[in-house]
């Protein structure tokens, strides 16, 4: 979620956004509307006091009256954050993960610009992929069964 709020006036095709910057720590942001007449932004939980400075930065942008250009004008004041410095490697993509038995359609695929597919063997089979911690809740049976408890 972009700490982000932007107000549009369709008619005169005229808008602003009112925003923290991206890479800010804000643990507590609330935006609220009140009878589209009154935006109150509330933020909470800065850590203030003690001595330590505890400085806040309130951007606002003007733009056209779409979600598009608040997106444009956001990620152009903070590129880094939205365009990684990273070069795209040779391992990056789309990547399709079916059943042996399952093969995707090819044109779905290129519909899909598919770089990698990756099909299961007799070794990994559907009840693994389910026992498996990172897919959630699906874990072993306290007694040992091969089938993921409901």
């Amino acid at each position: 979620m972009l700490p982000l709020v932007s107000v549009l006036d369709p008619r005169s095709d005229h808008a602003i956004t009112i925003a923290l910057p991206a890479d800010a720590n804000t643990p507590h942001l609330q935006f609220d509307w009140f009878g589209g007449k009154t935006l109150r932004l509330t933020l909470a939980h800065r850590g203030m006091g003690g001595g330590r400075p505890s400085p806040l930065t309130l951007l606002l942008f003007a733009h056209a009256a779409d979600y598009r250009a608040a997106l444009r004008a956001y990620s152009d004041a903070f590129p880094s954050y939205f365009r990684p410095p990273l070069p795209r490697g040779p391992y990056e993509g789309t990547f399709y993960y079916h059943h042996i038995q399952d093969h995707p359609a090819p044109d779905e695929m290129a519909r899909q610009s598919v770089r990698y597919v990756w099909s299961s063997s007799g070794l990994r089979t559907w009840a693994s992929i389910c026992r498996m911690v990172r897919s959630g809740n699906h874990t072993p049976t306290p007694s040992g069964g091969n089938w993921p408890r409901r």
